[in-house]
């Protein structure tokens, strides 16, 4: 990714970095606690904490099914790359609006910004997903060596579940909700599901990776699925940035460096961490500045961790 250039969903944004070195930060508390700190360097955008993912070979999420050898595509994602990414399509226009990530056979993970509020009025109800996409273009897409990926498969929506106590304004936190499948996913190279429940409440990497289809800088989709690497800060800087809200416990801040190659993520989307190569899902994309890039102004995520009981009670009664 070598020209600048922002995705853009309604009006969220993500931050990409380019400097890939910063100074230490500062972690926020987990679920009702009080603030404690832990500090950390960035120096790399390989997960560097105290801790590993209770990772074992019996884990069958977070896993990129296709070696380096047979991962084929361009220079931004690789097909299969990320086979848990889905694109979640509006019934009014047909369009991709929002992203999500398979976490059961019938359930995707998303913001509930995309399942209530505004773009229901603009876009109509998300009525389907699709999954195994790589370029919006070209199905199946095909690699310079010819191998091509299997065709994308659409899956219809069920029911839709924003959280409850999500409310529909930009300051609101709770920002996640699940789409419930109409059919089970049926698992193959290229769709797979991404781990949602992994690691330490609160004790994130420094560098999280983001992957969206969203509008660029010059307010047009990008066809193929792209990714970024951004960094983690600490909640103090981020709530001295959005000093007219308050930034939750639920909420993690990233990006915000200026800026850049590429800014690449859409609404609902996940913010994701890997280790022993398996890779976890610890936020959604929520909310950012409307200028791309811009210096210290971070992106809003909603935090997995703490609406894990949640999730697994809708999951299980929905």
């Amino acid at each position: 990714m070598h020209n600048v250039s922002c995705i853009h969903v309604h009006d969220y944004h993500l931050q990409c970095c380019r400097d890939m070195t910063s100074n230490a930060v500062t972690y926020p508390a987990s679920d009702d606690e009080a603030v404690t700190t832990k500090t950390t360097t960035h120096n790399s955008a390989v997960r560097k904490t105290n801790y590993s993912f209770q990772v074992n070979s019996t884990i069958s999420c977070g896993r990129q099914m296709l070696d380096n050898n047979k991962i084929f595509g361009g220079s931004d994602t690789k097909v299969g790359e990320f086979p848990w990414i889905a694109a979640v399509f509006y019934s009014k226009y047909n369009h991709n609006e929002c992203a999500g990530s398979v976490i059961q056979r019938k359930y995707i993970l998303t913001a509930a910004h995309c399942l209530v509020g505004r773009i229901l009025y603009l876009m109509g109800k998300p009525y389907k997903v699709r999954l195994g996409e790589h370029d919006l273009t070209t199905d199946p897409y095909c690699g310079s060596n010819k191998s091509c990926a299997s065709n994308a498969i659409d899956m219809h929506v069920s029911n839709t579940f924003p959280h409850p106590k999500y409310q529909t304004n930009a300051k609101s936190s709770f920002d996640i909700g699940l789409i419930k499948l109409t059919d089970e996913i049926v698992y193959n190279d290229f769709i797979q599901p991404i781990c949602y429940n992994l690691g330490v409440k609160g004790d994130f990497g420094d560098w999280f990776h983001v992957v969206g289809w969203g509008k660029t800088e010059k307010a047009e989709k990008s066809d193929r699925l792209l990714k970024a690497v951004i960094p983690y800060l600490n909640i103090t800087r981020c709530q001295q940035v959005y000093n007219a809200i308050n930034v939750r416990d639920d909420q993690i801040c990233a990006g915000g460096e200026e800026g850049i190659d590429s800014c690449v993520g859409d609404s609902g989307g996940p913010l994701m961490e890997q280790e022993n190569n398996v890779w976890s899902v610890v936020g959604i994309v929520s909310r950012g500045h409307t200028l791309c890039g811009t210096y210290n102004y971070p992106a809003l995520y909603t935090r997995i961790d703490m609406h894990l009981k949640w999730l697994e009670r809708k999951m299980l009664s929905g």
